[in-house]
């Protein structure tokens, strides 16, 4: 159970990490496209 346990929460964290990263990179294209019309 507690092999099972682990990878569960590495996905968790996984999941986070994504949502940070597309975040991230969704604010950085942005502000390209806010830099390329001005």
């Amino acid at each position: 159970m507690l092999e099972f346990r682990i990878p569960y929460q590495s996905d968790v964290l996984f999941h986070c990490y994504l949502c940070l990263l597309a975040v991230v990179v969704e604010y950085s294209t942005n502000s390209s496209l806010n830099v390329s019309r001005g």
